[in-house]
Order: C-alpha cells, then structure tokens, then sequence
C-alpha cells in the first residue's frame, strides 16, 4: 500500500469520525452537561477554604551565635528548609493557639468552623472526646466534670495544632532567601487574623532563641574571662618569685646560646598555644557532645553527615508524634518509625563519636609537640651553666606571662562586642509582604473544576461516541458506500422538514417508524416544485445530471427506484424526480411500479380502474392506464395494476412489458419506476430486466449496511444495472449543500389478498 493512500484512508476515516462527532453533538454536549453537573455538585457542597500568603526574609549576613567572635569560627546557621520545618512545627503552632486563646478565639470555635463533612482532624477530635468521656466515667461528679473538661481541652488543641499544621503550606524560592508562607482556613476573616498571629509568633519566636542564646554566650565568656584573669595573676606572680628565688631581679640577659634558645622558646610558645588551642575545642566538642546540642558544633569539626541525620532525625519524630497522636503507641507505624528513630539517633552518636576523637588526636598531636620542643630546648641548655638555665627558665615564665595577658585581653574585647551584641540591631527574619484578608475562595477552585469537568466531559463523550461508531450500521458517506457496497454515490438528499421543530419531526419519526396506515404530506412531494431555490431542489438537479452521465454509451431512460426496506423516503424521491424533470421541459412518465403497496397511486389515483398489467395481459383498452397529472401537462402518472395482486409478478418480466416499456420510451425522456423494496419481494428484480438502470436508495445512517450488501450480492444483475446509491433524509447541514426536512411518515406496506 502506497502512502498517498494511507494518507488518503487516514484522512477519510478522520472525516467519517468528525461527521459521526457532529451527529452525536447532543450526546457530546449530555456528557459535558452532566460532568458540569457533578462539577458544580462538587464544587457547591465541598466546603470552601480562603488563603492569605505573606513572604518572610531571612538575613543570615548577621551572626546567629555570639560565640562565634570567640574562637573566630563559624557556627552552622539554620538553612532555609530548616526555617521552612520551623514554621509549621509543633512549638510555633502551640504558640499560636495560646495566643489566639489570649484574644479571646478559642479551639472549640475553631474546630466548629472548621466542621464538615468528612473533615480527617474533626473526626479525630471526635473520637477523642469521647475516649475522654469514657476514661472519666466512674470517678465522682466534681471529679468527673473536671478531668472531662480537661480531656476535652487537650483533645481539642491536639486536633486544632493537627489542624493548622495542614493547612500551612511553605514555598521557597530558587537561589533566593525569601520564604514565603500560605495560610488556609473556612473563614476569610479567621484566615487572615491566624495568619497575622503565625507571622508575629514566628518573628518573636526567632528573636527571643537568639536572645538566648547569645544570653548564655554572654555567660560563659564572663566565666572564661574569670579564668583567664587568674592564670594571667598565677604566672606573674611565679615570675616574681623565680627571680627572688635565684636572686635574679637585676639580671640583664645571656649570651650563650642566645639565638638559639631565643628561637626554640618561640617554637615553645607557639606549641603551647596550639596546644591551648586545640584543648579548647576538644573541651567544647566534648561537652557540647555530652549535652547533645549537636548543632553548636563549630564548622570546622561539623560533618554534612551529622546535618544530614538531624534532618532525617526532625522529620521521623514529626511523624513519629502525628502518628502516636493518631493511631496509639502500639500502632505497627508508630513502632516503625521509634525504630527508625532510635536508628538515627545511633548513627549520629557514632558520627559524635568520631568528631570526639578526632578532636583528641588533634590535641595530642599538639601536645606531642609541645613536649618535643621542650626536650629540644632542654638539650640545646643542658651544655650550659646554671645561669642559662635559670634564664632560659626565667624567660619560659616571661612568656607564659606574655601569653596569658595576650588571651586575656583578646577574651576581654570579645566580651565587649558580645555585650553589644545583645542590643537588637537588623532582624534576621522580617516579613515583607503581610497577608491580606482573603476574598474569593481558593479551594474549591471553579475554574480548575469546571476546565476538568468540561475536559472529562469531552473525553467520555468521544469515548462513548467511538463506542457506539464500533455498533454503527448505517452508511454516511461515499467512503463508506465504496468500502461496503463497492458501488458509486450519486444523490444525497437532505431531509424535508414539514413544520414544526427538528426534535419534534424527530420524535414523530421514531414513534411513526413501525406504524402502517399512516399518511404521507402531499408538499413533500412537490418540495422541489414549491422550493425551486431550497437545498433540497438543488440535491434533486444534481441527482438527474448523475443519471444522465452515469451510462457514457446510453442515456438511462427507464430507471427503476428500489430500497432495501421501506420507509427510505424512495416514492417521494422518484415524484420530485419526475417533477423536476418535468419542470424543464422533458416529458416524464411516473409508474407506480409496488404492486403490493402502491403508495403513489393511493395518494394521487385512489379511485383508479385500470393498470398497465391490465392494458396488456387482460384485454382492457388503454385509455386510463397513462394519466394527466395535476401539476404539470408533460408529467404522466400511471400504475402496474389496479388491484395489487401477487398474481402480476410474473408479468412484470415478460417481452409484452419490455416492448410495451420501449415504445413508450420512444414518446417520454424519462420513465421512472417507483418500484417495491427488494428484501420482502421479488417484484424489483424482475423490474431490473426492463430497465436501464436502478437508483438504490439508503436512508443515510439507518439502514444496514451489510443488510444491504447481502441483497446486493444476491443479484448479479442488480449491482450491474445499479447506476449508484442515493441517500436520503440527510439529517446535517454541511455548508451549504445538506438542508433538513422532517419525518418522511412511513407509509403502509401490506399484502392484500388476491384479487
């Protein structure tokens, strides 16, 4: 298969499904409708939440810890997702429902308007109101009364805090130090009075921890400044009483060695302040391991794997305690996450560990150095007299003093800018956008709600609309009349509309479909004759152009018109055939060719004696048999027989009615058969053997398609004689060529006894 006509069944089969998607439109528009429905259902009973956001920025230019100027190190600051954990953390949210209790709102109010529904936290309260009611019974009334209260109490703020933390949500922007917070609750005014509360409570909160901490800074500096102090007196004070005791208060120096010694005495101090040095950070490390502040551990020593399991540490006590609150401490998850706890907690003890250690490596190293130097000092003097070891000695302590005073005033600067520093200067966190009190409900959201209903709508409605295309017999297109058929389209006749609206005709349509007896409307007849400019008219002139270039060696004169079943609209396509082509100017012959159900002849010759059966076969005259029609002089009307008698289908074939059929082609342009449906009789077939052509009719979308092609396939003469299948009552108006029409009533179709 070639691609131009993959190309070409591609956009086919696109078309036929865009046609059926027009049909179907009202089962498309049905399924949006109903989608919006449940949409707006949804969207009307689900209880509505208003949200506030406001943005907090936080400075980390200022230092978080006063202890840093000390040893000049860097403590690790909290990090923006740590700020984040903050923000909804038990302890801020605690704060804000006292708070809130302080103005006046209690929980209880809270929760009522927070009621609904399928509402998780209320359940829970709930639930454990009534363990509390159960836990009082049995204890006397006060007694009672009060413990209920109380139990109440918790429950409400322990569902309220489950509550709140729900409804904060943190967002934090990329390579940025702005957070910026939403708050969501049932009440616009509530919302933003909550979220004022959590602004205020979080800024405080902040500035009261570093307030403290730089309190207790400022604490332990004074009593290392103390220490300080004493050792720098203990020092002087042994340099006075060395050189008293070896009587060297006037002594003015040495020679010997003096290089030297002057440079191992420098390596001796240095050792010994590194010494000092890396004592006092494993003193700190080791005592602020024993209090288990792991997160005052100064950067150089801090492990990322430490930073890390504390995250990992917050997140499973948060959930650790949400679900104990929830489920119990026996609950298979809360003992999960215990475990996972106590896990964490066991690695950052060994990760501690580790820094312990290394902290004491370091310190010993120091320390084993500060010996070596000292041994390399005591051998460099051990060659000379007394008087240089004592000054060698003396010198020692000179230094050590020198030292001493050093640390004590560099201590005794930093306790000043300490001191300073609790005097609030920037704040490191502020709120720079305030919340707003809320207007319009952000959850539901209709848009989003409506956009998906419509969506779904469409998507169900295509779906169910290619189901049913899967059951669909009917043919609608030429496609489908090549594919099935493997005949031409040459007619497509729009549906005549006979006053009223559409879904009325429609309705009488189906109601009428299987009645007999009914009536056919005389203007349907005459459509295109009383609306030459209609659609209909111009679908009736396209269809006689096809018949006459449809045979390239010989015009069709005699055409017969068959259906597949009746009620396909055939009789009234063959009168406003023949009407039309009578009105320019040929002249046309209309034999009401159904034997059984002369429908044509019962609407214009009710009374009519004798038939073209009769002229030929059972000796009457012809005069009667071709008659005048009221309409036009060139259009003549007559019938096979007068009575319908099962009898006449064997004459319909025989050499009388094909001469008779040609000599009166030779007076008329056009005779036309309007003859019986082939599925029931045999009558058409017969008709085929003296015609030049047949026009299939097909009620477009009705009829089946494969009913059709069995009756088709059964006679090799008829799809060799069929000029094309015609369509009718076309329900669409495509453009402007398809126009509309009403029911074609169904006329009756019965067989009389024989005459």
């Amino acid at each position: 298969m070639s691609i131009s006509n993959i190309e070409n069944d591609t956009d086919n089969w696109i078309r036929s499904y865009l046609l059926l998607v027009y049909l179907k439109k009202s089962l498309l528009f049905l399924s949006v409708f109903i989608f919006l429905f449940l949409g707006n259902i949804y969207v009307e009973t689900t209880q509505k939440l208003y949200s506030t956001t406001m943005d907090i920025m936080l400075n980390d230019n200022t230092n978080t810890s006063p202890v840093e100027p000390i040893l000049n190190i860097q403590h690790s600051r909290s990090t923006m997702n740590e700020h984040a954990e903050l923000i909804v953390s038990s302890l801020i949210v605690d704060k804000v429902i006292d708070r809130l209790e302080q103005e006046g709102i209690s929980a209880s109010f809270l929760l009522n308007q927070a009621r609904s529904k399928g509402n998780v936290f209320l359940q829970i309260w709930k639930q454990l109101k009534s363990v509390g009611n159960i836990l009082s019974v049995g204890k006397e009334n006060s007694t009672v009364t009060k413990s209920s209260n109380s139990k109440n109490i918790y429950s409400e703020k322990l569902s309220l805090r489950l509550l709140l933390i729900s409804n904060i949500s943190t967002d934090l922007e990329f390579n940025s130090k702005k957070l910026q917070v939403e708050f969501s609750w049932y009440n616009p005014e509530m919302a933003f009075t909550i979220a004022n509360i959590l602004a205020d409570v979080y800024v405080l909160d902040h500035l009261e921890a570093r307030y403290e901490a730089s309190k207790n800074a400022s604490a332990w500096l004074s009593n290392r400044l103390a220490s300080l102090k004493a050792d720098l007196n203990n020092s002087e004070i042994a340099v006075e009483k060395f050189k008293v005791d070896n009587k060297l208060e006037n002594f003015a120096g040495f020679k010997l060695y003096e290089v030297q010694i002057v440079k191992f005495n420098d390596q001796l101090i240095d050792a010994k302040a590194k010494e000092e040095e890396y004592l006092a950070k494993y003193n700190q490390v080791r005592e602020i391991v024993n209090t288990q502040s792991v997160l005052a551990l100064p950067d150089s020593i801090y492990s990322r794997t430490i930073s890390s399991l504390n995250s990992q540490l917050l997140d499973i006590k948060r959930t650790e305690t949400e679900l104990s609150n929830r489920y119990g401490n026996r609950h298979p998850n809360v003992i999960s996450a215990k475990v996972k706890r106590e896990k964490i907690q066991s690695q950052i003890k060994a990760e501690t560990n580790k820094m312990v250690l290394a902290a004491e490596n370091d310190y010993k190293v120091a320390k084993s150095r500060r010996k070596s130097v000292e041994e390399s000092l005591q051998n460099l003097t051990g060659t000379g007299g007394l008087l240089n070891k004592k000054a060698v000695k003396l010198r020692e302590l000179e230094r050590e003093v020198e030292t001493n005073r050093n640390l004590f005033n560099a201590f005794l600067q930093r306790t000043k800018e300490v001191s300073a520093d609790l005097v609030p200067h920037e704040p490191v966190v502020r709120v720079i956008n305030k919340p707003i009190t809320p207007i319009n409900p952000s959850h539901p959201n209709r848009f989003i709600i409506f956009t998906i209903s419509i969506l779904l709508g469409l998507f169900v409605g295509l779906v169910v609309i290619q189901i049913i295309s899967l059951f669909d017999v009917g043919l609608y297109n030429e496609t489908d009349v090549n594919n099935n058929l493997d005949l031409d389209l040459i007619g497509q006749i729009p549906q005549i509309i006979i006053g009223g609206s559409r879904f009325i005709n429609y309705w009488k349509n189906y109601r009428d479909k299987n009645k007999i007896n009914t009536i056919i409307p005389n203007e349907i007849f005459y459509k295109c004759l009383t609306e030459p400019f209609s659609n209909y008219a111009e679908a009736i002139r396209n269809l006689r152009l096809n018949i006459k270039y449809s045979n390239s060696e010989e015009e069709a004169k005699i055409v017969t018109v068959t259906s597949t079943v009746p009620n396909e609209g055939k009789s009234t396509l063959a009168m406003n055939l023949a009407n039309y082509a009578a009105q320019t100017g040929e002249k046309v012959l209309l034999i009401d060719g159904d034997i059984r159900n002369p429908a044509l002849a019962k609407k214009f010759l009710p009374d009519i004696q004798k038939g073209i059966i009769d002229y030929l076969f059972y000796g009457d005259d012809e005069i009667g048999v071709i008659n005048h029609t009221p309409t036009l002089d060139n259009l003549h009307f007559a019938c096979m027989g007068s009575l319908t008698n099962i009898q006449y289908t064997k004459k319909l074939a025989s050499e009388k009615m094909k001469n008779y059929l040609r000599e009166k082609s030779k007076l008329y342009d056009l005779i036309i058969i309007d003859s019986s449906p082939l599925l029931y009789t045999q009558d058409t077939r017969e008709y085929i053997k003296v015609s030049d052509g047949v026009l299939y009719v097909v009620e477009w979308g009705v009829t089946d398609k494969g009913l059709i092609a069995s009756v088709i396939n059964s006679s090799p003469e008829l799809k060799e004689n069929t000029l094309g299948i015609v369509f009718t009552k076309i329900k669409i108006n495509e453009g402007k060529y398809y126009g509309y029409y009403g029911t074609e009533k169904s006329y009756e179709y019965s067989v009389s006894k024989n005459k």
